[in-house]
């Protein structure tokens, strides 16, 4: 696995669809508009953007959780539930967002083992839009911390 080749050839490519990465029981899935990064979604609680805004103090838990409850699609649809309610502005959500696929990402590029597969498909134009530049957060690779998935053990 080299999500770096990968993602910056999806880039590149201009490519609009979802890269889905898994290793072992982890899963991410990448959603890109025209090569760009819009939204990361993951198997690990603790990486979606309504923890993100948690963790930022932008969004009480009982509101995420009210949120999350209210909304048809659940994480999915949770950005356009906090806007419908304006629970929060595009405004206070686009640097959460835009980070919360960032660090996504460079714990990606830590990856060793696992497989990704790019899946074509229109997406819907996002209410918010995350500002990420695939080349630059790989120039920032070597401050990444440790990746959610262990190196392959057998290529120490």
């Amino acid at each position: 696995l080299n999500a770096y080749t990968d993602l910056t050839r999806q880039e590149v490519e201009r490519a609009t669809g979802v890269v889905e990465f898994r290793a072992a029981s982890v899963w991410k899935k990448l959603t890109l508009i025209e090569g760009r990064p819009i939204g990361l979604v993951s198997n690990i609680g603790l990486e979606s953007i309504g923890e993100q805004l948690v963790r930022s103090k932008l969004l009480p838990r009982f509101e995420l959780d009210k949120a999350l409850r209210e909304s048809p699609r659940g994480e999915d649809g949770l950005v356009d539930r906090l806007l419908a309610t304006k629970a929060l502005t595009a405004a206070q959500i686009a640097p959460e967002l835009s980070q919360n696929i960032s660090e996504g990402v460079v714990d990606l590029f830590g990856w060793r083992i696992g497989s990704f597969e790019f899946t074509p498909q229109s997406v819907r134009t996002p209410s918010v839009t995350a500002t990420v530049d695939l080349l630059q957060l790989a120039q920032k690779d070597g401050q990444r911390a440790r990746p959610s998935v262990p190196p392959d053990p057998r290529k120490r």
